[in-house]
């Protein structure tokens, strides 16, 4: 502590002070020169310092030798020291110290400095700032009279103002209020500059204060400024490049200090590697659009939740590619499930392709089952799905029915694709007498929304039975969440899904490839066989093989029927398997070669069936019909190349330019590691290049986040459009899933039974429960 010597007659000063901070020594480093100041109960009294130098930068002042205690007046004149003889002198008082330090650069801002705009003058005192040590911001402004505008601007020390927030000392005994312990920055610091805004529209420094009352960030420490916090372009690159992969921002920050040699030579925090980010709601590249004009002949969507940290919906649009593997065509993120968001969605999705699905597979969601006939024509076939509509038979039938063979009989009833009409109806009016099911307000809705689930009313749609349940879109789901978790960011998210993209665009390449570049066997030596091998993909050729073999095998006529040019053959199927025994009708016109079998598979696949594989064989039909040839399964129906659409990777821009760098560095160290002569010597030109791109770039900003995010993704962002990042929706499937009863039941089963106290059996009753009990 500072002390002061004076007279205890007189007042007057016969000493000089000096000052040391606390635990200060001599030769302690900083980034400036420290003028002391002492106040004196509101008033100050300016003594001598004396400081010493190390390295280039200030020390704090030497201690001097100061008598232990003083008294003085209340009242000290500022020049003299003398005291207001009106007051007397009377016990000592505590006595407080400023220090102000001046930063030790050779460039500084100074007064008449002139400046092309703001942003300008921003970014140089930024970086005046990061030389000295010290953080910067934005703070008062004046707006012009004329209405022009801001006519004067601030830019200020960060440590300016102090911290207005106060704690009661008697809160912190409250344990129930949890208080941060979190300390203020703020130290009243007044260096800043004042621009003004001349009249040719010029900002100029018409104030600086230079001097600040704090220490500066020393250099060793000067990494954990917020300034010398930034991403390179480089490491930019390679967080968006192992995001696709599923490595965190963490990880990716741990690497690069390992690659780098330590924290202080990665140029940034943890906190930098985790908001490099970007947001989006829909999105298709050209592949997409490509796959679905070939493949929309049945397009399914199911929405998926808890994939991103800010809980949106995620809904990938799925069909079927040529190989009967699943492919995505668009996806969108949703921050609700209203009526107006799929509505918004699903009028992005016709507006992206410009043609409408022919069928459309869902869930009975009631708001998409609301927006679909509002968005698309009646063309389009809303189908639901099966699967979960016979998840609700045990639910809706109660425990006593499920046991019985109600359940077998419905499955059997609305699986089998051979029923007509007819045949439904029938078996499910007498299922619903057998059982007295009338009553019963779930089934006779199903009934009423039969035509949109019973595969019988979607006979005459080509290609129907392609998707009959969303299965293909649940597994796209799975598939996508492995890559996908709750933490993700929107930016994050968004690669991981290309990568996802990437990856099955990959499996449908490869499967191009192993068609078009395999010869599968001909096991029947039938030129009908040898034809579809050129023709079909090796999935879709296995599949017709089977069928060829199996009309051999299991097929033969037991009637046959001319009418004029129509021949009506009359198949038996003896089939092991039940689903495809029986007895089936096909009409044959030879003259064109036009055929239809009763079982509809053609028309529900797009593949010849066995019953027409047989005619065909018996009419003396040589060559595979091209009339049956379904264009979605050929071989040739996508492209060889379609790396001139592939989504924004310039072949010339900034990221192959970066990439050639850097791997020509990485060659020259690895020839150089042997030779430690030649590798300083190569150091030393790099540094030199190094000074040279410092000294032609001075005053440019590197690339921003958003700079380097449009040229990754290759499309710039438009003007005068705000998009908030949301703040973590509640959608339906945020909250903890509920368990169905069937599921229960099967838990419950795990358990084991337990024995009725009253009847002894075991059921699912207990004694209290018991139907025997004595009443």
């Amino acid at each position: 502590m500072c002390r002061a010597l004076m007279d205890l007659n007189t007042g007057a000063s016969v000493g000089t002070f000096s000052f040391i901070e606390n635990g200060g020594a001599e030769g302690h480093e900083a980034f400036g020169v420290g003028t002391s100041v002492l106040e004196l109960n509101g008033c100050a009294s300016v003594g001598t310092n004396s400081h010493t130098k190390n390295a280039g930068h200030a020390t704090s002042a030497t201690n001097q030798n100061i008598p232990p205690s003083i008294t003085q007046s209340n009242n000290v004149d500022i020049q003299t020291g003398t005291p207001d003889e009106s007051v007397q002198i009377a016990q000592p008082i505590n006595v407080v110290a400023k220090q102000l330090w001046t930063p030790l650069v050779e460039e500084k801002p100074y007064k008449g400095q002139q400046f092309a705009s703001f942003e300008s003058a921003l970014s140089y005192y930024k970086e005046y700032g990061r030389k000295c040590g010290f953080e910067i911001h934005k703070a008062t402004t004046e707006v012009s009279k004329s209405g022009g505008g801001y006519s004067h601007r601030y830019i200020v020390c960060n440590k300016e103002g102090e911290n207005k927030k106060k704690v009661a000392y008697d809160s912190l005994k409250d344990k129930k209020k949890q208080h941060r312990n979190r300390p203020s920055h703020r130290v009243k610091c007044k260096a800043s500059v004042r621009l003004k805004l001349n009249n040719f529209g010029i900002w100029e420094i018409t104030h600086f204060e230079e001097q600040h009352t704090h220490d500066f960030v020393k250099p060793e420490d000067s990494h954990f400024l917020k300034s010398n916090r930034r991403l390179t372009y480089q490491q930019k690159q390679l967080l968006h490049d192992v995001a696709g992969i599923n490595v965190g921002p963490v990880r990716a920050f741990k690497v690069m200090k390992q690659t780098h040699g330590g924290y202080e030579k990665v140029g940034a925090s943890e906190i930098e590697y985790k908001h490099d980010m970007l947001s989006g709601l829909f999105w298709a590249d050209e592949e997409g659009k490509r796959n679905y004009m070939t493949f929309a002949d049945a397009v399914g969507f199911d929405a998926t939740y808890r994939t991103n940290k800010y809980m949106m919906v995620f809904v990938p649009f799925t069909g079927i590619d040529n190989h009967k593997k699943c492919v995505t065509f668009v996806a969108g993120l949703l921050c609700s499930e209203s009526k107006e968001a799929y509505q918004w969605l699903l009028t992005c999705f016709k507006n992206t392709f410009g043609t409408e699905p022919k069928i459309l597979m869902t869930d009975q969601d009631p708001t998409v089952k609301e927006v679909i006939p509002e968005v698309f024509s009646e063309a389009v076939r809303h189908r639901y799905c099966m699967w979960h509509i016979s998840q609700k038979f045990t639910k809706n039938l109660g425990t006593q029915l499920s046991k019985t063979d109600v359940l077998n009989r419905l499955n059997d009833l609305i699986w089998d694709e051979r029923l007509t009409l007819y045949k439904f109806e029938k078996g499910w009016q007498s299922i619903m007498d057998d059982y007295d099911l009338h009553t019963i307000s779930w089934f006779m809705d199903m009934y009423e929304a039969r035509s949109s689930w019973i595969p019988a009313y979607f006979k005459d749609y080509h290609y129907s039975g392609l998707m009959r349940t969303t299965s293909r879109s649940e597994a796209e789901n799975r598939f996508f969440g492995s890559l996908t978790n709750t933490d993700m960011h929107l930016i994050e998210f968004i690669s991981n899904f290309e990568t996802a993209m990437e990856s099955q665009r990959h499996v449908q390449r490869k499967n191009d490839h192993l068609s078009r570049y395999t010869t599968p066997d001909n096991v029947s030596k039938l030129v009908m066989e040898g034809d579809a091998i050129k023709i079909f993909t090796r999935s879709i050729f296995f599949d017709i093989q089977r069928e060829i073999q199996s009309s051999i095998t299991t097929c033969y006529s037991f009637k046959v029927e001319y009418m004029g040019e129509t021949t009506k053959f009359s198949i038996k199927d003896t089939d092991t398997d039940l689903k495809r025994a029986g007895e089936y009708e096909v009409m044959f016109v030879i003259s064109n070669t036009t055929i239809r079998c009763s079982c509809s598979n053609f028309e529900t696949t797009g593949k010849l069936c066995r019953h027409c594989f047989y005619v065909l064989r018996m009419s003396g039909v040589e060559h595979f019909p091209a009339n049956y040839v379904s264009r979605r399964w050929r071989k040739e129906v996508v492209p060889r190349s379609c790396s001139d659409i592939i989504k924004g990777k310039a072949p010339d821009g900034i990221q192959k330019i970066a990439r050639g760098i850097h791997e020509t560095v990485d060659h020259c160290v690895d020839r150089l590691s042997s030779n430690l002569k030649k590798l300083r010597l190569y150091q030393k030109k790099q540094n030199e290049l190094k000074k040279y791109v410092d000294e032609d770039t001075n005053g440019e900003d590197p690339m921003t986040n958003k700079e380097f995010i449009e040229t990754v993704i290759g499309v710039g962002k438009r003007e005068n459009i705000k998009v908030r990042i949301p703040e973590g929706v509640r959608t339906k499937g945020c909250k903890k899933r509920l368990i169905s009863e069937k599921e229960k039941a099967i838990l419950n089963a795990k358990k084991g039974s337990r024995r009725c106290g009253g009847c002894g059996e075991f059921v699912d009753h207990n004694a209290r429960t018991c139907p025997n009990r004595a009443k």
